[in-house]
């Protein structure tokens, strides 16, 4: 539990057998020092809620740039949002697919090496490394 006894906000690193590391991060980063960890563990996938709000003005999603920049601190390779069921009900699906693919185009700026996934619904993805010879 975190420092006010709740496990709402708790941040994970999951490595499996070979080395594969696989984040889920909370909304909110109660402390600084789990991207300092995570400059030292890398994480190959994060899982990060995607609802972030301003300081100051409660209920509204800071803009996409913002969003950008924070998912970047975690120096993952894959980034796929979620929790953003209550975006999509304020917004309407049209408006945060949109949001999304902003925010994938400044994680695409930020940090050439990560890659940023809107997932849909219902749709399995396959994440990993793979090589073919044809």
């Amino acid at each position: 539990a975190d420092m006010w006894g709740s496990m709402e906000s708790l941040d994970c690193l999951i490595t499996t057998n070979n080395g594969f590391r696989i984040m889920m991060a909370s909304g909110r980063a109660v402390f600084n020092d789990i991207f300092d960890r995570c400059k030292a563990m890398r994480p190959n996938v994060l899982l990060r809620q995607s609802g972030v709000r301003p300081p100051s003005r409660s209920g509204e999603q800071v803009p996409a740039r913002e969003l950008a920049e924070l998912l970047v601190r975690y120096r993952a390779q894959v980034i796929f949002p979620f929790h953003f069921n209550v975006m999509v009900k304020k917004w309407g699906y049209e408006k945060v697919a949109a949001y999304m693919e902003e925010v994938r185009q400044y994680v695409q700026e930020l940090d050439s090496g990560a890659m940023f996934v809107f997932p849909r619904a219902l749709q399995w993805y396959h994440v990993g490394i793979d090589v073919s010879a044809e």
